[in-house]
């Protein structure tokens, strides 16, 4: 007897402390904390949206101001390659001694009266698929100066035939980091030449030019009438130019710093729902990662509809699907080349660049003393 009117009791307050929904409507507060809290990550989440995109490349170690390459093809199919370079070394820490410059496969052969006076000797290497000289210089170079360097060489294993004919196709060196403020392809013109795409033709040479940013390259494709070369012409097997290995390094290094961002950018949004909930809670009476059906807010105490739900007769409903306390109403969660292009695209040059088959490494020799 004593329990039962204990338990009526308990049914009557509860009810007492029951609220309908215009009652909850009418009880909510302004969630300002929360709205304080979601300006505040916003701000924070648009700063670092600014800061992940203006993130800026690495400085580059060298800059290459200008780059040329003048091709002569001979009648045998090799081809004579004179390069040259004005080469500004920019990192302080580190001075240059020798750089590394990709070639389009072994057979080549350097021609040792052509090496600049600052070169004081050369080494050929093959590895992991790279083809590379390495040039040493008199003297090392250090930050913000400028200088001059240049050789020669015959590259064999250079022409490709297909139905069309004789045709060359070369992928100067490219470098993914080091920026390349100007250079010229200056291709030596024949009147056995048959197509070509190329941007000028000056001095009897047909010429390629412009700038290239780290990680992007040039192809040349030259094709010839038979009557060009004679009986000692070496064809090569064409291999189409694979450009995997063609990145801008000096962005990668970014990428680090630009995930972090993004992480905390998503983090900050998951944070932020629920901070609009409340916000949307206030305005409609319910939020929609929660419902009547579920819990009510109201800011400064517990809603006694859920704390005394099991006291509270069936037909009470919250919410306007018609349900029972208990169950989800309004919106909610649901369940649920080459190794070279026939030999011939050249491999990448020392400091910055890379071979079509492998990238090549960064490539520099440091002073004894570090």
């Amino acid at each position: 007897m004593g329990k039962r009117k204990r338990n009526k009791k308990k049914t009557e307050a509860a009810e007492k402390m029951t609220f309908s929904e215009k009652e909850v409507y009418l009880k909510r507060r302004l969630p300002v904390k929360n709205i304080i809290f979601l300006v505040i990550l916003v701000l924070i989440q648009a700063v670092l949206i600014i800061f992940a995109l203006n993130i800026p490349d690495a400085s580059p170690k060298d800059i290459i101001n200008d780059y040329r390459i003048t091709v002569e093809p001979k009648s045998d199919g090799t081809l004579d390659l004179d390069y040259s370079f004005n080469w500004t070394a920019v990192d302080s820490s580190e001075e240059l001694q020798w750089v590394e410059i990709g070639m389009p496969n072994e057979n080549y052969t350097v021609d040792e009266y052509s090496l600049s006076d600052n070169i004081n000797g050369f080494e050929k290497y093959s590895y992991n698929g790279k083809v590379t000289l390495r040039l040493f210089f008199e003297e090392s170079y250090i930050d913000g100066e400028t200088f001059d360097f240049g050789f020669s060489v015959n590259q064999k294993s250079m022409l490709c035939r297909n139905d069309g004919g004789y045709f060359y196709e070369f992928i100067p060196s490219w470098f993914n980091s080091v920026p390349v403020k100007s250079f010229c392809i200056s291709w030596k013109n024949s009147e056995n030449i048959k197509y070509s795409e190329y941007d000028f033709l000056k001095d009897g040479y047909i010429n390629w030019s412009g700038e290239l940013p780290c990680g992007e390259y040039i192809k040349i494709n030259v094709s010839y009438n038979d009557a060009f070369f004679d009986e000692t012409a070496a064809v090569t097997a064409y291999t189409p130019f694979d450009p995997s290995g063609v990145y801008n390094d000096l962005s990668a290094e970014k990428w680090a710093p630009t995930v972090i961002m993004i992480m905390f950018v998503v983090l900050l949004g998951v944070i932020e729902l629920h901070s609009i909930d409340s916000l949307v809670s206030y305005v409609r009476g319910r939020g929609f990662l929660r419902s009547y059906g579920q819990y009510v807010h109201l800011y400064g105490g517990l809603n006694p509809v859920q704390k005394h739900i099991s006291m509270v007769n069936a037909r009470r409903t919250f919410g306007t699907t018609g349900r029972g306390v208990g169950h989800r109403s309004g919106v909610g969660f649901t369940s649920g080349g080459c190794a070279c292009a026939c030999a011939c695209a050249c491999a990448g040059g020392g400091r910055a660049g890379c071979s079509q088959k492998d990238t090549a490494s960064f490539s520099r020799i440091y002073s004894e003393n570090e």
